[in-house]
């Protein structure tokens, strides 16, 4: 258990996620991200070949994709 708190307390210091630590908090495949990051409304960036997804940019994108999907589930 601590080591689930360090990994967070790690998290809480950086500002940006792997693709792998974006697809971990989301719940989906790493192909699922890979279309993700194709979005042009979908936060993230490249720094050389790799891609970085901003912590708060990635629950604002979420917390608008489940906003609009209740809006059409409704």
């Amino acid at each position: 258990m601590e080591a689930a708190i360090q990994k967070q307390l790690i998290k809480l210091e950086r500002t940006t996620l792997t693709l792998e630590e974006a697809a971990a908090d989301l719940g989906v495949s790493m192909n699922t991200m890979y279309t993700l990051i194709r979005r042009e409304d979908f936060p993230c960036f490249r720094i050389g070949k790799r891609y970085r997804i901003p912590y708060d940019g990635l629950k604002e994108w979420s917390a608008r994709m489940a906003t609009q999907h209740a809006e059409v589930a409704i």
